[in-house]
């Protein structure tokens, strides 16, 4: 027999485990399809007779019965004829047959039933590296309290189903159907045996869907602030700020949460539903706490799907991921999820380990979508961590991400200690708060704040108010470090309006931080593409609520790296508005001015911050696209409604003009501020770069037709040209795409004379 025991689990496999459907062990049950009962060796026979049945193969069934050996049994009922015919039939009532099947065989085998029984709330796992359906999809050597494979386990989830229903008590069932008891009545021993019930089993009752997040925990789907732990038979609603012990508990305060019910009816209620369950009697199995030992064999030589789902989809700055994985803080393991080590501050040894999943699976993880959850046996008390200069300054998140995020945020905090609690902890809170106080006490400091980063939620807001004073409710306690020195309590959570938790935030502003390097040298601001797409953006759309621009339509968007606006206020017409400008473009020309105002501030012996360096070179690129643009409004722009007329563009047309006029001026302006003036040869090399290409149409009235004027420009050339638009004109959109086939026919007839003044150019030259 091969079996595989662990502290959670239970794993077998083959013909003589007790738990396994080949195992021979004689039950009697009904056939499908009839009222007649037949005798059976084993839960495959059972299973494979009744796919038989089904598929009307009277052959194939009679020979499963003379058949005893599992393996033979599995190859007949591969062979089953007309099969094809009843598979969808078959494939919605297949778990059911099995799961009747294995009821039978342990209700009808004491010694059997035992066994079962004594395996507890252990996870039962079928062992078989053939089968990811009804195995863990791995060998039971293989799977560990770590590791239970990637199979759904069909077979032991159905085998743990019967285990609870051996467990329950049917005298409770019985004696509510007998027992006749007034409403709000139960005797003594119905509450304590609903008390006692087991929580997992009824909550899979009432179809509540878990996933597992630890060795010892669970987390709703639906309310991912519902936390499930099973060796205490408990559970605690973060959200709601309640929890219990047991199914009783977890029917009122859960299930029966937003009822309309009163107390007692409540309570009456969650008795019947606790009742009327099958989840059996909790049974508490105290398990060994061994202490925490790293296995360094996980870790992967390679590094680059963590850094990748650090830095681009949680967008934690590159440099200290690199300098956080170089200081053996964060790992990779085989599977390509992040490591992140619980390294002890003094000794650094690594005293735990969270686990981040980098792949994406809601159907598996729920909203959160990916893997997230603690090595089993870490060390309680402590979590991840790192320290910029001294521990002065305590930290403290719920999770690593938040941690990180908070320093890229706030890259100028010195003498800081950045820990990750890895939920609501204050064993956490307290045993950091001892290793910095020895640590400082060594060179005669100690701790100077404690700042609590939870996020904005009730969870948050309800551990917080451990550490509120009872004089003062609006004033956190003060604690006194090693030194006399009292010590200030802050809370340090985002406001609402800007993000729940701190990587939320730092996704929000979707900026190339700089944060200090753990080693203290100072990086040089690195300006990105990413960088330029996400300001233009939202300065912007800053200038459109300036202007009195925006409306419900009025946005900028960044798609396929061309910054665009969308305009929808009656001020501008729908065919007008900002052309779409490439963010390369704009990046080149603001590296092109902030080099330039860099080596004027060094030959005036000024520093300037390379952040505000990058930003006002910024404003400034984008001042002139925008002011280009508004002195020459473009035709074929993106728009939302295309409902105007020919006689209401015309107008808006001619409105827009002036209003552009005026708004345009004041841009300008921008560019003669005394901070500026001195850099103007390098806005004519900026200039270039941005107004390579450039097309401007004019609207002209007369009496009989209306017609576009055009400039297209190229270098120091230019030439004009005339569109005449049909009076049968109804819409904006039908504008836009005559013009722009008008203009393409223009632009290579223009490309064709450019070329010939060139090759005449070089003819006279040569």
């Amino acid at each position: 027999m091969n079996v595989n025991e662990g502290n959670t689990y239970i794993a077998y496999n083959g013909a003589s485990a007790p738990f396994s459907n080949f195992f021979v062990a004689p039950f009697e049950a009904k056939v499908i399809n009839s009222n007649n009962s037949q005798q059976f060796q084993s839960v495959e026979q059972y299973f494979q007779y009744s796919k038989a049945i089904l598929a009307n193969d009277n052959h194939s069934a009679k020979q499963l019965l003379e058949e005893t050996d599992g393996t033979q049994i599995k190859h007949i009922g591969r062979s089953i004829k007309n099969f094809s015919i009843v598979s969808k039939k078959w494939n919605e009532i297949k778990y059911d047959v099995l799961y009747e099947g294995m009821k039978a065989k342990f209700l009808q085998n004491q010694n059997l039933q035992k066994q079962l029984l004594l395996t507890r709330n252990k996870k039962l796992i079928e062992g078989n590296g053939y089968d990811s359906l009804y195995g863990a999809g791995i060998w039971t050597n293989q799977i560990t309290d770590n590791n239970y494979g990637p199979g759904k386990n069909i077979q032991g989830q159905l085998l743990m189903k019967v285990r609870n229903e051996l467990f329950n008590h049917r005298s409770l069932i019985k004696d509510k159907k007998n027992q006749k008891f007034k409403p709000n009545h139960f005797t003594s021993e119905q509450v304590q045996a609903a008390n006692n019930a087991n929580l997992l089993d009824f909550i899979e009752d009432n179809g509540v869907e878990l996933r597992r997040v630890g060795h010892d925990s669970y987390k709703g789907v639906e309310h991912d602030s519902l936390v499930i732990t099973p060796s205490k038979n408990s559970f605690y609603w973060n959200s709601m700020s309640t929890g219990g012990v047991g199914a009783l508990d977890f029917a009122e305060k859960y299930l029966l949460a937003n009822s309309s019910l009163n107390k007692g009816q409540k309570f009456q209620k969650a008795m019947e539903m606790v009742m009327e369950s099958s989840a059996g009697q909790f049974i508490p199995h105290r398990e060994e706490i061994r202490p925490f030992e790293f296995n360094k064999s996980q870790i992967s030589s390679k590094f680059n799907q963590a850094y990748a789902y650090l830095t681009k989809t949680r967008k934690i700055n590159p440099d200290l991921i690199n300098q956080l994985h170089k200081a053996g803080i964060i790992e990779q393991n085989q599977y390509g999820d992040a490591l992140f080590l619980w390294r002890d501050p003094v000794t650094n040894d690594v005293k735990g380990t969270s686990i981040q999943g980098t792949k994406i699976n809601y159907q598996k993880y729920g909203k959160r979508g990916t893997l997230k959850k603690i090595e089993a046996n870490s060390t309680k008390g402590y979590g991840f961590n790192f320290t910029v200069g001294k521990p002065e300054n305590l930290y403290f998140f719920e999770a690593p991400i938040d941690a990180m995020s908070f320093y890229c945020l706030h890259p100028k905090i010195k003498n800081a200690q950045f820990i990750a609690m890895d939920g609501l902890k204050k064993n956490v809170f307290a045993n950091y708060f001892q290793i910095a106080e020895k640590q400082l006490q060594q060179i005669g400091s100690g701790v100077k704040t404690v700042n609590f980063g939870v996020d904005n939620d009730s969870a948050g807001t309800n551990f917080i108010e451990n550490f509120i004073s009872t004089s003062n409710p609006v004033k956190y306690k003060v604690l006194v470090n090693s030194q006399g020195e009292k010590v200030p309590i802050k809370r340090c959570s985002p406001k609402e309006e800007i993000g729940k938790d701190w990587n939320e935030v730092l996704q929000n502003k979707f900026v190339n931080y700089r944060p200090k390097k753990l080693d203290f040298q100072k990086k040089q601001f690195k300006l990105s593409q990413e960088y330029v797409q996400s300001y233009a953006v939202k300065r912007i759309q800053t200038i459109l609520n300036d202007y009195g621009l925006s409306g419900r339509y009025s946005k900028s968007t960044v798609n396929n790296d061309r910054i665009t606006t969308y305009f929808g206020n009656p001020k501008t017409p729908e065919i007008l508005g900002l052309s779409q400008v490439d963010s390369e473009d704009v990046l080149t020309a603001t590296r092109s001015i902030a080099k330039g105002r860099l080596s004027q501030s060094k030959v005036l012996g000024k520093d300037i911050d390379p952040q505000r360096l990058a930003n006002e070179s910024l404003d400034f690129v984008l001042a002139k696209v925008i002011s280009s643009d508004l002195q020459s409004p473009r035709f074929g722009t993106a728009h939302q409604r295309p409902t105007l007329n020919r006689e209401q563009i015309i107008s808006q047309v001619k409105q827009s003009k002036g209003y552009f006029k005026d708004k345009s001026e004041e841009i300008n302006n921008f560019e003669i501020t005394p901070e500026l003036s001195r850099f103007h040869h390098i806005l004519k090399k900026q200039d270039q770069l941005l107004n390579r290409k450039t097309s401007q149409l004019k609207v002209f009235e007369s009496d009989s037709k209306t017609t576009v004027k055009g400039v297209v420009k190229k270098g120091d050339k230019q030439k004009d040209f005339l569109i005449s638009l049909p009076d049968n004109l109804t819409n904006s959109e039908q504008l836009a795409r005559i013009v722009n086939q008008q203009l393409l026919l223009q632009k290579k007839s223009i490309k064709r004379s450019f070329q010939n003044q060139l090759n005449r150019t070089n003819a006279l030259s040569m």
